[in-house]
């Protein structure tokens, strides 16, 4: 029980009405704004392409998608003791997807001449990202409001592709780790409003001999070329804010 640490000296224990307010199996449904952010980088360590020499990275493109949707919330959470709560949910930020294009991009030799129209680049970030979380923190009686911080995974998706390197573009999906803070207060009987926010640490996947100079026509050959010193990478990562309200059963 925790009535001592909520009351502290009250006659009537109050532990009851904080736990049904906040311990227990809950549902939520809000709004989310999510902000992603992706990068095309091309590492070319023989350094045959100005502006990735020695192993430089050269940014080939790059997107800042800002979106507000819909926020799902699912968990169970519950005083384990004093008035330190631990609980565990699934997320669900629904936006939709995302596309931006870039029209071209020229790579240029060390002397400034052209090489390569890289031309149109699209990125589709995908809107739809699950989390899990843990949520741990505590309950603070002279602001019936509970505090807490959120750890867990989030799956972050998008996808390039490029004219000049057609059926050689490649997606970005992966599990990603998330941090985050929050507040949670009640409004009436069995239902709360939260506020809180995760940062999505980066995601990427790279592909390693995609790039390789022709020498012959002085010209980006798009082949696909196994053990070349080279690579593209797609980096993905972002943050999202959501205010949720939360029904507790």
């Amino acid at each position: 029980m925790v009535c001592s640490s909520l009351v502290m000296g009250n006659a009537s224990c109050q532990y009851e009405s904080v736990a049904a307010a906040y311990a227990g199996w809950y549902v939520g449904c809000g709004i989310s704004y999510q902000y992603t952010k992706g990068d095309i980088v091309l590492s070319d360590n023989a350094g045959q392409v100005a502006g990735a020499v020695g192993g430089a990275h050269m940014s080939l493109f790059n997107t800042n998608v800002r979106r507000t949707g819909a926020a799902l919330t699912f968990g169970y959470g519950d005083f384990i003791t004093g008035n330190c709560y631990l609980g565990g949910e699934i997320n669900l930020d629904i936006t939709g997807s995302k596309h931006t294009k870039n029209e071209e991009l020229i790579i240029r030799d060390a002397a400034g001449d052209p090489l390569m129209n890289y031309g149109s680049t699209e990125v589709k970030t995908r809107g739809l990202v699950p989390t899990v979380a843990l949520r741990f923190g505590g309950y603070i009686q002279s602001l019936d409001c509970l505090f807490y911080a959120r750890v867990g995974f989030t799956f972050l998706n998008n996808k390039f592709e490029n004219n000049a390197m057609p059926g050689q573009g490649f997606g970005s999906q992966r599990v990603t780790p998330i941090v985050g803070l929050g507040f949670e207060k009640t409004i009436f009987d069995g239902c709360t409003m939260r506020i809180e926010g995760d940062y999505r640490f980066p995601a990427d996947k790279k592909r390693d001999g995609l790039w390789k100079l022709d020498d012959d026509d002085g010209v980006l050959n798009t082949d696909r070329i196994d053990g070349y010193n080279a690579s593209v990478k797609n980096k993905v990562r972002g943050y999202v804010v959501r205010v949720v309200c939360v029904y507790h059963f």
